[in-house]
């Protein structure tokens, strides 16, 4: 199976919201973010992220307002700043 096809399996299966949003975040990162350093930008708005996790733009919101508490992600107009190394902490702690 393609790899994109495993991962939103995955995501759809945990069903907890926040793995969702990171597990989606994770690989729209790895297809689409720009590199820049530690970090990928992701141009993205948070409807967008959110329709392609099944959860409304609110729960989203949510979700990474707490994760931008924890530097995960930084929160920009239509784009968000990822660390990829604290996504893939978050996720394995989550997991």
């Amino acid at each position: 199976l393609p790899e994109s096809l495993i991962c939103r399996v995955k995501t759809l299966s945990l069903g907890v919201s926040e793995q969702r949003v990171l597990l989606r975040i994770q690989e729209l990162a790895k297809r689409f973010g720009e590199i820049t350093g530690a970090d990928v930008i992701l141009m993205i708005t948070q409807q967008e992220l959110a329709d392609s996790v099944n959860l409304s733009r609110e729960s989203v919101c949510r979700i990474l307002n707490v994760l931008e508490l924890q530097n995960v992600v930084k929160l920009q107009r239509k784009k968000l700043i990822i660390n990829v190394k604290k996504v893939d902490q978050a996720l394995a702690a989550a997991l």
